[in-house]
């Protein structure tokens, strides 16, 4: 869910929202609304990922895709799946956060660390090669949590193809 504001007849999405805290600004990391009776906890969306991504790649060189510490995402393709690079972190330090690929499904990742949460402040790249005359393919799940909580904020399926026939 994102949160907007109206300014002026514009609708502004909210990135960052502040508290005056005796004169300390203070970052809001959650806030609550009332619903009926109901007290309900509203996150500010602080880490965000596209819902699926896919690298294809024609020839030799591998297909990849790079979860990278400066808070984006690229990916090493002949055909993206999206404007590249994309950002993943909205706010705060990278290294506040981890991310975790899943054991690879398919023909599986030819390099990069699976089924371990890493630091955010960490580069990963995953890649997937084929052989002359070979279609390869690689599939996993990307999950990105808080490192303090552990709390899981976003995950998107990611698909690696590489095509040498």
């Amino acid at each position: 869910m994102s949160v907007y504001v109206n300014d002026a007849g514009t609708l502004r999405q909210i990135a960052r929202a502040f508290v005056n805290d005796n004169g300390t600004l203070r970052e809001l990391s959650e806030f609550a609304v009332r619903d009926n009776a109901t007290l309900r906890h509203v996150y500010m969306i602080q880490v965000q990922l596209p819902a699926t991504v896919l690298a294809q790649r024609s020839a030799s060189s591998p297909a990849s895709f790079q979860f990278r510490s400066a808070g984006d995402f690229v990916e090493g393709s002949s055909t993206p799946s999206a404007e590249l690079p994309l950002t993943w972190l909205v706010s705060g330090a990278a290294a506040d956060y981890e991310y975790n690929m899943s054991a690879p499904g398919g023909d599986g990742f030819s390099t990069g660390a699976t089924d371990t949460w890493i630091s955010g402040g960490t580069s990963t790249t995953w890649t997937r090669t084929a052989g002359l005359g070979q279609t390869r393919t690689a599939t996993g799940t990307l999950k990105i949590r808080r490192a303090s909580d552990h709390v899981e904020l976003d995950s998107c399926a990611c698909t690696l193809e590489c095509d040498n026939s």
